[in-house]
């Protein structure tokens, strides 16, 4: 039996999508986001596909499993560790954003119960001086609570909200429940042994840019004493 494996680059993200074929059955592996591309491309109406598998749970390769799954009545399969990623069900705690092809805003929902798109809204913003007077008119929601999403909400009537997307390469980590902050935790723990770096080392940044000299940081680092973070840091200081 002979395997055959074809590529397609889709979407604005430039996501690699495969099909691997044997005779005329047929896997996708991680559809982006662009569905008649995929289709078209790939030739899907001419095989028997089995299945759907995701490699990761980066969102820019699972836009279009959502819509390959129901028209093709295929089984979707990713690691357990991402489903809660990969699936609507998911954003259901979280703001949701909706944007067009330019990466302007088209709407942002706080967790909604039918999100308009697989785009979770991870919490990092940046506003100009004018929030400061936007923030003093938030009133509470129908939760009882004063939402980040009002004040998006704001600049989205203003057609001034933008999107940034987090490309492959960045990780977005809830801590949300205590499965996610284990998640987290592990995610951090790994990655700093592996690449022997920190991870946001606030003294590191301030050293390298210059905002503290080598003296002040050798002093924060006498702080921490023999612990594993002093010794980062006058590590760095002596490299």
């Amino acid at each position: 039996m002979k395997i055959i494996i074809k590529k397609v680059t889709v979407g604005k993200w430039k996501v690699n999508c495969y099909l691997i074929s044997c005779e005329n059955e047929a896997w996708i592996i991680d559809p982006g986001d662009d569905v008649e591309t995929i289709i078209s491309s790939l030739n899907l109406d001419n095989y028997d596909l089995k299945g759907i598998v995701n490699t990761h749970s980066h969102f820019d390769p699972i836009g279009a499993v959502a819509e390959i799954k129901e028209r093709y009545n295929i089984p979707f399969f990713l690691h357990s560790k991402d489903k809660r990623l990969a699936t609507q069900g998911n954003l259901y705690r979280r703001m949701v954003g909706e944007f067009d092809e330019n990466n302007k805003a088209i709407s942002v929902e706080e967790k909604p119960k039918k999100p308009k798109s697989t785009y979770a809204v991870p919490g990092l913003y940046f506003y100009d001086n004018r929030v400061v007077e936007f923030a003093k008119n938030v009133k509470p929601s129908e939760r009882g609570e004063k939402e980040i999403t009002t004040l998006n909400q704001m600049y989205l009537v203003l057609e001034e909200l933008e999107v940034g997307i987090m490309t492959r390469g960045m990780a977005w980590l809830d801590t949300g429940t205590v499965d996610a902050m284990d998640d987290a935790s592990e995610f951090v723990r790994v990655i700093e042994k592996r690449t022997d770096k920190k991870i946001a080392c606030i003294e590191e940044i301030a050293y390298l840019h210059g905002f503290i000299n080598k003296k002040q940081a050798i002093e924060v680092a006498k702080k921490y004493g023999k612990s594993g973070y002093g010794d980062y840091i006058l590590k760095i200081i002596t490299s």
